[in-house]
This record gives structure tokens, sequence and C-alpha cells, in this order.
């Protein structure tokens, strides 16, 4: 999954700025899909899950910072267990894609990674 291959461009030093916009994206629509899983179609997560994402969600303040401030595209430890756990519940949402929910969710990622980088610029 694309997720899991950018958390792999993270750790091998590639990753780009455009890389982490995109790995932004993603969390903000995974973090959506799971909502919308939940709430519209009944569909149960584990504890685990939950927090994996908001977690990931939590990292991208302190991400885009560091890269704001240093120019590098790159994850502490701490972030990196949080990225990496993130990518396996992320990895099987689009299997439960029911009704266009994965595409209402990457349009409402894609708005809010908008706002963000809007907002700390790249």
């Amino acid at each position: 999954m694309a997720c899991l291959d950018l958390v792999d461009r993270f750790t091998s030093g590639k990753a780009t700025a455009d890389d982490m916009w995109d790995w932004i994206e993603t969390g903000f629509m995974a973090s959506h899909m799971v909502h919308l899983l939940a709430t519209q179609e009944a569909v149960e997560f584990t504890e685990e899950a939950m927090a994996a994402v908001a977690e990931q969600l939590n990292t991208f303040a302190n991400v885009t910072g560091r890269h704001r401030r240093t120019g590098r595209v790159g994850f502490n430890s701490a972030e990196l267990l949080a990225a990496r756990a993130a990518a396996e519940v992320i990895s099987g949402l689009l299997d439960m894609d029911r009704h266009g929910i994965a595409e209402r969710a990457a349009h409402w990622g894609h708005e809010q990674a908008q706002i963000l980088r809007r907002r700390f610029g790249t």
C-alpha cells in the first residue's frame, strides 16, 4: 500500500516535502474513513486501530514543524512507531470501502492537508 511505501521513504531518507504532504493527506483520509465506516456502516474497529490512526494525526504538527525549521523530512522514533502502526491499519481500510466512502474520505483528506499546508507551508 502507498502508506507503507511513504513510511519507507521517510526511514530511508529519500522522502521529499511532497512525500510528507502525501503522507499527511493519507493520514487525514484514513482518519475520516475510519470515522465514516464506524458511524455510517457500523464497522467496529479495535481500540488499538483507533489509537494508531489518532496518534498519527498527533504527529503532523511535529513533522511539519521540523521540516519548516530544518528542511528535513523525517520521523523521530515515536513518530516512526505511530506512522508504522497507522500504516498497518490504513492498509486494510480500502478493502472495507462501501458506498464510495473511500472517495469521500480522500476528498476530505485532501482538503484538510491543503489547509495544513497553507498554514505551515512547505
